[in-house]
């Protein structure tokens, strides 16, 4: 097990979100403030190493959020051979900008989104995935038509 202070980090983020997974809704600023706590549970680090320190949690529990349930990050995950995509099955928790919930996006159960809500996910992932087919076939068609241009030396 690596030691590091970001190991140490990211470990207390997998615990903290592990301990929510009977949550409805997750957002990463309870999160952050969760670890946080667990990190200087005696709140005596000075003001503004705390609120730097807040800052980058957020950005981490952020990043490791959406590679639980973001499914545009496991997309491209997927494609860098990082994950394997979603497996055909429907995750358990969805991104969703509410603003009774603040600015940033909260993770929420499915079984609590909108029909809105969930259209709007399955619109979003339909897009993704236009978007990198309209990829591969522009890729093939550069490659096919280079090919046909000319020939590369041996």
């Amino acid at each position: 097990m690596n030691n590091s202070p970001r190991s140490q980090i990211e470990e207390a983020i997998s615990q903290v979100v592990t301990g929510l997974t009977d949550h409805s809704i997750i957002q990463a600023n309870d999160v952050a403030n969760r670890v946080n706590k667990y990190l200087d549970p005696d709140n005596k680090s000075p003001n503004l190493t705390a609120y730097s320190s807040m800052m980058h949690l957020r950005q981490l529990v952020g990043k490791y959020l959406a590679r639980q349930y973001d499914p545009e990050t496991k997309a491209q995950e997927m494609l860098a051979g990082q994950q394997d995509m979603l497996s055909g099955e429907l995750q358990t928790m969805y991104p969703v900008k509410r603003s009774e919930l603040g600015k940033d996006s909260a993770y929420i159960e499915i079984d609590l989104l909108t029909d809105d809500e969930c259209r709007d996910i399955a619109n979003k992932c339909f897009k993704i995935g236009d978007t990198y087919h309209t990829q591969g076939e522009l890729m093939l068609s550069y490659v096919n038509t280079r090919n046909v241009c000319y020939k590369p030396a041996h």
